[in-house]
């Protein structure tokens, strides 16, 4: 038949035995480590135990080889001296020795009788014609002669100055003064910080050998020039200058670009004074004065002064001022030179003490911030010389002397401004000068005939001013050094001097650091001068 239903669950059966153990699983991961545990109390030291006995001696080893041999002692002391052994044979004849020199001459002999004189001899050829004699001394003066005939008209002259009105600055021996500028544009890169510039002044007509002093305007790092002030010609052999024209090289410590001529608007401004085949067309006037206090420190071992020219009169510019005179355009500011003087260097320059000689001293001849009534300079030391402090340059009686040209307005008044120099005094930092004559004189010179070693690098030339006949010291000296190009465009110093007792006579020196060993006898063969224009009262 069919399968029946399926039946329910049985009860559960007994539990079976324990079968075997699996395989060991993998090891786990390292647990954290526990905190340190406190550390257990030191144990008592046990007490020393008993030394040991000294075990026996061993066998002697057998003998090592000999050593090598040692250095040699020293030198024992010398014995006596042994008996004097019996005299040997004569040596050989040696050689004749040189002559020696001559002995002084003897006594002159005896004059002996002359003889018979001997027969004619034939007649010789023409001798050569001698050289002409001395002239002899100037005979009596004859009668006057019969006048002679009337020569035919001359050539009409130029034409003279007029009367004490008209302007024209000259002067005492009768030499006129021209002045112009060079932008920076005409200035030639001809070396990493030294720039040339000729300058042409042939407007001026000069004839002869004309005296030329120089000036650096700008904005920026010109005081850092030292050679400005040095008048070379443009033929670098030519002892003499050319009366149309003469070179400026301008030499720094620091390397300069055409772009920092253009940007600091640097410009070389130069007047000359000489003998004129017609006067200049431009009339200047000319005014000079010396400031003693007002040094301030600038960064360090630096000072500047700002200088009051005030008590020349000249307006005092106006911001945004369009117009000038009687509605002429501005004019520019005036041409200033300016010197540093001192009373202590006098005879030399020692090199412990370069701080007290203004000679050691750059940037008078920059000028910064000019205007009519006043100016700013900068000075720094030399290269390799001592810096400056305002206390020594009291002590040292240092000054700013200068003198500021400007374009003159015809007056009949004379003096100044008109053909005579107005001459300042008393001027500190804080008022103005006053007039001191409005007549003054110009003196101009050229000194090169004594050139001496003046110490530390430095050449010093004596100025001797007597043929100006002041009779009171200068307000001004304008000094310069001219002389051949490849010596004289690299020397620095020479537009400072050091007064003496004797207000006539200064010392200029000349510092010849960049040229390297200069010794005297070298400026006299390089044709070196100290040109000069004193500025005084008669």
């Amino acid at each position: 038949g069919q399968i029946g239903k399926r039946g329910g669950p049985g009860p559960r059966g007994y539990v079976g035995p324990r079968g075997f153990d699996g395989p060991r699983g993998y090891r786990g991961p390292r647990g954290y480590m526990g905190p340190r545990g406190i550390q257990g109390i030191k144990g008592i030291k046990g007490v020393k135990g008993d030394d040991g006995k000294t075990g026996p001696t061993g066998k002697t080893g057998p003998v090592g080889m000999r050593g090598p041999q040692g250095p040699p002692g020293r030198r024992g002391r010398e014995g006596g001296r042994g008996t004097e052994g019996p005299v040997g044979p004569n040596g050989a004849p040696g050689k004749p020795g040189k002559m020696g020199l001559m002995g002084p001459p003897g006594p002159p002999a005896g004059k002996g009788k002359t003889g018979a004189r001997g027969p004619r001899g034939p007649r010789g050829p023409p001798g050569i014609d001698g050289v002409d004699g001395h002239r002899g001394p100037q005979g009596p003066r004859g009668k006057n002669g019969m006048d002679g005939d009337t020569g035919p008209r001359g050539y009409n002259g130029y034409r003279g100055d007029r009367g004490k009105s008209q302007c024209g600055l000259a002067s005492t021996l009768g030499k006129r003064v021209c002045c112009g500028e060079v932008g920076g544009s005409a200035f030639r890169k001809v070396a990493w910080n030294t720039f040339m510039i000729d300058v042409d002044t042939s407007k001026c007509n000069f004839r002869g050998q004309p005296k030329y002093f120089t000036s650096i305007f700008g904005t920026s790092s010109h005081w850092s020039m030292w050679t400005q002030d040095d008048i070379v010609s443009k033929d670098p052999n030519r002892k003499t200058m050319d009366p149309r024209k003469f070179r400026v090289y301008l030499q720094a410590s620091h390397h300069v670009h055409m772009s920092h001529v253009r940007s600091w608007k640097y410009s070389l401004r130069w007047c000359g004074v000489g003998d004129s085949a017609a006067p200049p067309l431009t009339k200047y006037a000319m005014c000079c004065g010396s400031q003693k206090k007002g040094f301030k420190r600038y960064h360090g071992p630096y000072m500047y002064m700002d200088v009051d020219m005030g008590g020349c009169g000249w307006p005092q510019e106006k911001k945004g001022q369009t117009r000038g005179h009687r509605g002429a355009p501005p004019e520019p500011p005036p041409t200033i030179f300016a010197e540093l003087s001192d009373s202590t260097c006098r005879d030399k320059v020692f090199t412990s003490q370069t701080s007290r000689c203004a000679a050691s001293v750059r940037g008078a001849q920059a000028i910064y911030s000019a205007a009519n009534r006043k100016f700013r300079v900068y000075l720094r030391p030399l290269p390799g010389k001592q810096g400056l402090d305002i206390h020594r340059s009291h002590a040292n009686h240092w000054r700013v002397n200068w003198c500021a040209f400007k374009r003159a307005h015809p007056t009949p008044k004379p003096g100044f401004p008109c053909n005579a120099p107005r001459l300042l005094a008393g001027a500190t930092s804080s008022n103005t000068q006053r007039t001191v004559t409005n007549d003054g004189s110009i003196c101009c010179g050229t000194t090169g005939d004594n050139w001496k070693d003046g110490g530390a690098g430095f050449l010093k030339q004596n100025v001797d001013m007597s043929q100006c006949g002041f009779k009171y010291p200068p307000t001004t000296i304008l000094t310069g050094l001219r002389g051949k190009t490849h010596t004289a465009r690299r020397a620095g110093g020479a537009s400072s001097y050091t007064t003496t007792g004797n207000f006539n006579k200064i010392v200029v020196y000349a510092w010849t650091g960049a040229i390297g060993n200069f010794p005297p006898y070298k400026a006299h063969r390089d044709a070196w001068r100290v040109e000069w224009c004193a500025v005084g009262r008669k």
